[in-house]
């Protein structure tokens, strides 16, 4: 069947492409997950098996997903039912994939929105130990022991030493419960959160296609860059602290016996699938809008490479706060990991920066662009497949999924709403995407046919 490569809308220019690619692919676990993988698995000794698996697997599999989409020019669903009908399911898994993921990264977003209001105040709200009045967080008062025994009574941090940016996003933020068993309503940061699901399904294609036009390309500039000129700054002021050399040098320094436990090479994998956006199908998609005769195999390493120096930029920016940390507020370290990384860790550094309200401006700002650019890519991995398959109409597919997505995902805005972000963070990708990728590689290489 001859494909209509002619029909198929097109990027304005081969920049605004990288770009795209690298938005996506450039997100959230670029800050919080790569570094706190990088504490986790020995440092240096993480590094070393992470750049291994980015050379003999990501590039290659990254490679793959762009050849096949701007040769075929469909979604994931319809590239696998080209290559060979009986793997179609590929697409769809790939879709369920970005569905999961797509519903607990908008949470994290949502947090990063609401942290960005709260931090035109000085000074910062989490800076001191936030009081609950009448079974909310109404104020501030550092001084009030008993308010504070109160608020911790809540099902919060339980001693006087933790610290308040802790009880800020246990109680503050999120009014997390108990349990997973406690499915209480919302508090004001979890109720902003679930605003977050409406919005993206309605950009398949972030900017750059005819049929996304009416999005500016400056946005894309901007999107892409301003992530690198906030790590720039906070390298540059994190390098000033007291203690950032300390951060940095453990971070440098190579627990050799680590590079040996098969799980450290597990989680390297995983990241490299996670970073590069491989199997989700967002990477198809955007690659199904260029022209047959793109030079995927340039692409393909460029931005591979860039994705890596992001996460070891940003991996030096924190490890320089927690240097600091570590130097100056060791009295009261809290182990922390994942979202907590940026949300606890960053956030009671920034009490003691100068001007803590502007770097704290510039960080949650940063987090929302890369969300946000991650999560339309990932989108485009459900919306493009399934317009491109099923030929439905656009504007009622997006309002369907906005109006499903935004129900499923009250789940995670709930009282016990951390605790399903955490349990679809650890499970609902991990083994689908390997089986995936796995599954995209067999056929390519042996059904397709490597010589086409």
């Amino acid at each position: 069947e001859e494909l209509d490569a002619e029909n198929r809308p097109a990027w304005n220019s081969k920049l605004q492409y990288i770009l795209a690619q690298i938005g996506y692919s450039v997100g959230l676990g670029n800050v919080w997950r790569f570094p706190y993988l990088c504490q986790k698995n020995g440092g240096g000794a993480y590094l070393v098996p992470y750049l291994v698996l980015l050379i003999i697997i990501g590039l290659p599999l990254f490679f793959l997903e762009l050849a096949v989409g701007q040769r075929i020019r469909r979604g994931s669903i319809g590239v696998w039912n080209y290559i060979c009908p009986r793997l179609g399911g590929i697409g769809y898994a790939s879709c369920l994939v970005c569905f999961f993921v797509g519903l607990y990264y908008n949470v994290i977003i949502g947090w990063s929105i609401f942290y960005f209001f709260k931090s035109f105040q000085y000074p910062l709200p989490w800076s001191e130990c936030p009081i609950a009045r009448n079974g909310s967080v109404a104020g501030e008062d550092g001084g009030d022991a008993a308010g504070r025994e109160q608020f911790l009574g809540r099902g919060g941090c339980r001693t006087l030493e933790t610290p308040d940016v802790c009880i800020y996003w246990r109680l503050g933020t999120l009014e997390a419960g108990e349990s997973p068993g406690d499915m209480d309503w919302m508090g004001e940061g979890a109720t902003g959160s679930s605003a977050v699901q409406v919005p993206y399904p309605h950009g398949d294609v972030s900017s750059g296609c005819a049929h996304a036009a009416s999005l500016l390309p400056q946005v894309m500039y901007f999107s892409s860059l301003f992530p690198y000129v906030v790590l720039v700054c906070f390298l540059v002021r994190g390098l000033l602290l007291r203690g950032a050399v300390d951060g940095i040098m453990h971070m440098f320094t190579p627990k050799l016996d680590k590079m040996l436990d098969p799980q450290v090479w597990r989680e390297a994998a995983t990241q490299v699938f996670f970073a590069l956006g491989l199997g989700f199908g967002g990477v198809i998609a955007f690659s199904s809008y260029n022209k047959q005769d793109n030079n995927c195999h340039f692409d393909a390493t460029l931005v591979s490479f860039i994705n890596f120096f992001t996460s070891v930029l940003a991996t030096l920016v924190v490890f320089a706060v927690l240097g600091f940390k570590a130097n100056i507020m060791n009295e009261k370290c809290v182990s922390v990991q994942g979202t907590g990384l940026a949300f606890i860790a960053f956030t009671e550094a920034m009490t003691h920066f100068p001007a803590s309200p502007f770097w704290s401006v510039m960080f949650f700002l940063m987090l929302i662009n890369l969300g946000l650019g991650s999560m339309i890519g990932t989108m485009s991995g459900i919306t493009t497949p399934i317009i491109d398959t099923f030929k439905v109409r656009k504007e009622v597919f997006t309002v369907g999924c906005c109006i499903f997505a935004f129900v499923i995902g009250l789940i995670f805005v709930q009282r016990s709403g951390n605790y399903f972000v955490t349990m679809f963070d650890d499970y609902s990708a991990t083994l689908p995407l390997t089986v995936v990728v796995i599954l995209e590689n067999i056929a390519v290489a042996w059904i397709y046919g490597t010589k086409k």
